[in-house]
């Protein structure tokens, strides 16, 4: 085998062939506890799992992977097993690795609980778990490599759906825990990392779900609720938990263990768990609303999983030809309002100050305070050329920075460009034409009318500067007070909400409650009934086999009966006469006809004898005479009766000596009395 080379060392420990720097399942070897274990009592950790015929466990050695296992074995997690794993899979078990193109050792633990979980409550509710209700609710994810690197891949639920309950936070050294499991036969699965990446495309694009799969993902759903004020989402309905899994009778009422038979493992489970069988019960009554409900259109099949590699198109909004041409003619019209409206700025009338700067009628200048009119005065003889603006004017414009966070050599050149802006030729001529005397004080004139521009200015930009953060603060304190209201006031909406669905709740779960002792109630008389009627049909099936025996017996002498008949039915009119002769009933006609002949003749004897006495003798006394007649002849009918039977007697006497004789003729049946036929 692999590992006879590194099965010992001199020291008496595990040899274990170098480790792969890259990492993965081909890294990680098996621990020497479990191989210690399997070696020392490997029947019992067989049994633990419920390994059983026509699967064998069998022990890794030291250099095993679960890259390499043995001919005909596959590799398992101990954990795996822990959570509920057993042996042999079902077909949704096998369904998902080959539709995943995933082996058992590429799999994590935690993923068999929600399989397991979901087999549970399908089973449950009478539905067939499938391929696309998994799909619809799990997704495959592969696990961070970390210190272990990639080859390890993962199932996760959805948002929105939850399976199993009480899951191991930590699957921290299940890599290792590894061993091997034997099957003669075909696996049906992958028993080794195939050479493809599993296909993890599965989690999109997937198809829509039937109606029995829509009960299933409707039953996991979960619900939002709201606990210590803010809305948390939980399971609505009765779920599994991994530590029941660990319970072979529970798996086994389902059909995922085959450690016990899956009816006689539910009614040990229902009978000893009260308390699970009322969760199995609420369950499929649940399921059966989750149907009633769907087929009066209250609720709607969940719909399918987003997929992002596949977002749908926006459409795009053409506008008509209608739109088109409004919007036209509303720029227009806004273009005409704003030439209209700066032609009017610029003839609005300015304030008046004092400036050195002459007038063609009066020695004041008029100054203007909007900005249009602090546009360059031009000379008569200037000529207007383009209407680019100067290399100065570019710079005072586009000037990113303040002036007072400026340098000083930047303030410079912005002072200097602003007086090539503001000193005009005309202004330069000026100052040319007066005399030395009062050119400082034309000078000092020019720079106040500057001083009193620029600190125009300045004050107006302060001003509208203090403005915009007045308003920006009043915005500010305005919306945190709408926000406050608003937020109180969706506090208190979402309030009335909870209370409105706890309200709801507790009704719907007073009425359940209810309805579950009616339901219960309506059991127990139905079992009342059916004890009864069991009784009554045990008494009446008692008295039928009784009366059953009766017709049996009386069949049975009908039967013979019928034998009797069929055999006097064959015999011929000379037999029956010869019968009739030996009979009781041929010796009773005979005598009756005797007696009949004789009291015949004697009542004519007597009655010719009653006329010749009273012919001969008239006083004789005929009733003394008809006595004693009457008394001789009861006496002699009594003699010959008497002899008569003596005379039978001795017959049949004569009859059972014959038969002793071995006369083989049967006895002659009884027939009623009968005469001869004449």
């Amino acid at each position: 085998m692999p590992g006879e080379e590194g099965e010992a060392s001199t020291s008496g420990r595990l040899a274990y062939p170098e480790i792969d720097p890259k990492g993965g399942p081909g890294a990680k070897f098996p621990l020497p506890s479990l191989i210690k274990a399997l070696m020392e009592d490997a029947r019992g950790q067989a049994a633990k799992f419920q390994i059983k015929d026509p699967y064998l466990l069998v022990r890794p050695d030291a250099s095993h992977t679960i890259l390499s296992p043995p001919p005909g074995c596959t590799a398992f997690y101990y954990k795996a097993m822990e959570l509920g794993l057993r042996f042999p899979l079902t077909q949704f078990e096998k369904g998902i690795l080959n539709a995943y193109n995933l082996c058992l050792g590429q799999l994590s633990p935690n993923s068999w609980g929600g399989i397991l979980a979901v087999q549970v409550i399908c089973n449950i509710i009478g539905v067939k778990p499938t391929l696309t209700l998994w799909r619809h609710m799990y997704k495959l994810f592969e696990m961070p490599a970390g210190d272990h690197g990639p080859g390890w891949w993962c199932f996760q639920a959805r948002r929105g759906y939850r399976t199993v309950l009480d899951l191991p936070t930590s699957q921290k050294g299940f890599r290792r825990g590894f061993a091997f499991v034997y099957h003669g036969g075909e696996w049906g699965i992958p028993t080794v990392p195939p050479s493809s990446e599993p296909n993890h495309c599965l989690n999109f694009k997937v198809p829509e779900l039937s109606d029995e799969e829509a009960v299933a993902a409707i039953y996991f759903q979960l619900e939002a609720k709201i606990v210590d004020g803010g809305e948390v989402f939980v399971a609505g309905n009765w779920l599994p938990s991994c530590k029941q899994f660990k319970n072979e009778h529970f798996l086994a009422a389902f059909g995922l263990s085959p450690a016990f038979p899956k009816e006689a493992s539910l009614a040990f489970l229902k009978e000893t768990d009260s308390e699970m069988a009322e969760r199995l019960t609420s369950a499929a009554l649940k399921a059966a609303r989750i149907r009633a409900e769907m087929k009066a259109n209250k609720i709607n099949k969940p719909s399918k999983p987003k997929d992002p590699s596949n977002p749908k198109p926006r459409k795009r909004k053409e506008r008509t030809e209608e739109r088109v041409e409004m919007t036209e003619k509303a720029l227009a019209k806004a273009r005409a309002e704003t030439e209209a409206s700066a032609k009017k700025a610029r003839q609005d009338p300015s304030a008046e100050v004092n400036s050195p700067r002459p007038d063609s009628e009066r020695g004041d200048t008029h100054i203007s305070f909007h900005p249009s009119d602090f546009e360059p005065v031009r000379s008569q003889g200037h000529v207007q050329g383009t209407s680019n603006p100067s290399l100065a004017e570019r710079s005072l414009s586009e000037a990113p920075v303040p002036f007072t966070q400026m340098s000083k050599t930047d303030k410079k050149k912005r002072i200097s460009d602003a007086l090539e802006i503001l000193c005009t030729q005309t202004d330069r001529d000026h100052i040319n034409e007066v005399n030395g005397r009062n050119e400082s004080s034309e000078l000092f004139r020019s720079w106040m009318d500057f001083s009193i521009r620029m600190t125009k200015v300045a004050e107006d930009r302060l001003a509208l500067v203090q403005e915009i953060q007045e308003l920006r603060d009043a915005a500010r304190s305005h919306f945190d007070e709408l926000y406050d209201n608003e937020d109180k006031r969706l506090a208190e909406l979402r309030k009335e909400e909870a209370e409105e669905k706890i309200r709801k709740g507790e009704e719907a779960w007073q009425k359940e409650q209810l309805e579950w002792k009616e339901e219960r109630a309506n059991l127990s008389l139905a079992k009342e009934n059916a004890e009864s009627a069991r009784v009554t049909a045990e008494t009446k099936q008692a008295q039928a086999e009784k009366e059953l025996e009766e017709v049996k017996l009386q069949l049975s002498a009908a039967e013979a009966q019928l034998k009797e008949a069929e055999a006097a039915v064959s015999r011929s009119q000379e037999e029956w006469f010869k019968v009739w002769q030996g009979s009781d009933d041929c010796t009773d006609f005979c005598a009756d006809v005797g007696q009949s002949s004789h009291k015949m003749g004697e009542d004519e004897a007597l009655a010719r004898l009653k006329v010749a006495l009273v012919d001969s003798c008239p006083e004789a006394d005929w009733n003394s005479v008809w006595s004693r007649y009457q008394e001789l002849a009861d006496a002699e009918a009594a003699e010959i009766k008497a002899k008569m039977a003596e005379e039978m007697s001795s017959d049949s006497d004569s009859d059972d000596e014959e038969e002793d004789a071995g006369s083989t003729e049967p006895p002659p049946p009884e027939q009623p009395a009968a005469g001869p036929s004449t």
